[in-house]
């Protein structure tokens, strides 16, 4: 079945297609909550909540092709709220950045973006440690759009934020990351 045969079943209250959202959706939906919480215990618990909330809410989803989307958004909307409600920051331990930016040094000229060069665990180190000292509204965005590999209108999306300002939040933090990162890298 195709995805949005799955998502138009499971929004009809089909156990079967519910259940193959989930198989299908589990691990993707996990790796956000973890990479959000750092712990494992607390990702399962909020994975958990996520698909409680979709099959709750499925029926609420106007477009079957937008299922993935929504579902991420529930997924950070979940952690956006554990975390203020424990008032933790996201933990950057053990993520792994999507290889569509390591290959790349310098999108355009002058522009620097610090997550394409990650190669050697002292530069991810340091550019994690930077990255989780950034403001939580600048942290997230990164979080999702460079260790997540969303797009900007998926970020939009989930945040309930329009797309400039998802692109500013993000030019903030490569600008802040950036300053942050070259006085590290003189001092050393």
């Amino acid at each position: 079945m195709r995805l949005t045969e799955l998502v138009t079943a499971a929004q009809q209250g089909d156990s079967f297609a519910i259940e193959q959202l989930y198989e299908k959706y589990y691990n993707e939906i996990y790796k956000i909550t973890y990479d959000f919480t750092g712990n494992h215990h607390t990702a399962e618990d909020i994975t958990s909540d996520v698909f409680v909330s979709m099959i709750c809410r499925i029926g609420t989803l106007k477009k079957t092709t937008a299922f993935s989307s929504w579902l991420k958004s529930v997924a950070v909307n979940k952690c956006r709220n554990y975390l203020r409600d424990n008032r933790e920051s996201p933990s950057l331990n053990g993520i792994i950045i999507n290889p569509a930016y390591r290959n790349k040094i310098f999108e355009k000229e002058f522009s620097f973006h610090p997550f394409e060069i990650l190669d050697a665990k002292e530069t991810r180190d340091t550019v994690n440690c930077i990255v989780k000292d950034l403001p939580p509204k600048h942290r997230e965005v990164v979080i999702m759009h460079y260790y997540k590999g969303m797009t900007i209108k998926e970020i939009s999306f989930a945040l309930k934020l329009k797309t400039g300002t998802v692109k500013s939040r993000l030019s903030y933090a490569r600008t802040s990351i950036e300053k942050k990162y070259l006085s590290h890298k003189k001092r050393e």
